[in-house]
């Protein structure tokens, strides 16, 4: 498990795990909070004001905080590092080429904080991890993770695994819960249309069981033969309504709105 500034999702190995279980090892707070500055910004290249992410769109000639960082790290380096649009040009001089081995090894060393940053964030931008790192747009979330799909635009912003999972569930909730009003919506109409005269002349018809039952007996048929209500009150274990159902103050008051719409139209 690696983290960046105390969030960055599991990696599951291969070439760069080195890289991020170096971050992870990494003590120094402010080292972390600068690399993190770095990365946000280059990965903000790739939004746009209306919120829409797209990968491909990323510059590092656009994050100017980050092309600093990569120009004083080059400026100290055999290798020369270039950066475009597309990411880093590497161009290695006539004194022996820096290897990603030599980096790593002087991951940790006491230096100051603004240059373990510059190493750490050219290396990434170095490895295979540049083109899959994201961020997760929830505010509650903002974890860093690996992003599967690189080659296609996010309408809401990159979502971590978890945070995609959770925005489904709240979706599939919403969506339950508007079914269910209309179902509920479309009980009452029923109701008002088949007893809306005896329902208006008795204040406290909801107290008649007599009532209640026919109104019960006529709702259950209707629930039987519409396929939309059946889906709602004939399934997952539910057996359809019961007195009970009218015996709530919130279903009383349903039918009594929709008694006055009908009467009023």
């Amino acid at each position: 498990m690696a983290r960046l500034n105390g969030r960055l999702g599991s990696v599951r190995g291969g070439r760069d795990a080195q890289l991020w279980f170096a971050l992870s090892r990494m003590e120094d707070s402010e080292t972390s909070a600068q690399l993190k500055l770095y990365v946000d910004e280059w990965l903000d290249t790739g939004v746009g004001k209306d919120g829409v992410e797209d990968p491909r769109n990323r510059d590092l000639t656009k994050a100017p905080n980050a092309h600093r960082a990569i120009k004083r790290f080059s400026r100290k380096r055999t290798a020369e590092l270039t950066v475009t649009s597309d990411g880093l040009f590497v161009r290695f001089l006539s004194r022996p080429p820096v290897t990603t081995g030599d980096l790593m090894q002087r991951v940790g060393l006491p230096k100051q904080t603004a240059e373990d940053a510059d190493r750490l964030f050219a290396l990434f931008c170095l490895s295979d991890w540049h083109g899959k790192l994201a961020k997760c747009r929830r505010a509650d979330c903002c974890r860093y993770f690996e992003l599967r799909r690189w080659n296609r635009v996010y309408k809401r912003g990159t979502l971590c695994p978890e945070c995609t999972r959770a925005r489904s569930l709240e979706s599939a909730g919403r969506h339950t819960s508007h079914v269910r009003k209309v179902a509920e919506s479309e009980l009452y109409r029923l109701v008002a249309k088949q007893f809306s005269k005896r329902i208006t002349k008795d204040p406290k018809w909801h107290e008649s069981q007599s009532l209640k039952a026919v109104i019960i007996q006529y709702l259950s048929r209707n629930i039987e033969d519409n396929g939309s209500l059946g889906a709602v009150y004939r399934s997952g274990g539910r057996q359809g309504i019961s007195l009970k159902w009218l015996g709530w103050a919130k279903h009383q008051g349903g039918i009594e709105s929709a008694v006055k719409e009908l009467t009023h139209a």
